[in-house]
């Protein structure tokens, strides 16, 4: 389980994977195995637990 509420995440896919898991209960969606989808996913997602998650990734650091 991940630590939404520091935004503890290694740099490891499989920590990507557990954030989405835990976090797509917030917006009540299921994100498919898609690098756009867990884009969009971290973009809205990031608001709610009030934290950027500081991951040296494109896909984490993206901004809509």
């Amino acid at each position: 389980i991940c630590d939404l509420g520091r935004g503890a995440l290694h740099h490891k896919s499989e920590d990507i994977r557990c954030k989405i898991s835990d976090v797509r209960f917030m917006i009540g969606e299921v994100p498919n195995q898609k690098s756009d989808d867990i884009r969009y996913l971290i973009s809205d997602v990031r608001f709610e637990i009030g934290e950027v998650p500081n991951l040296k990734s494109k896909i984490i650091h993206h901004k809509s």
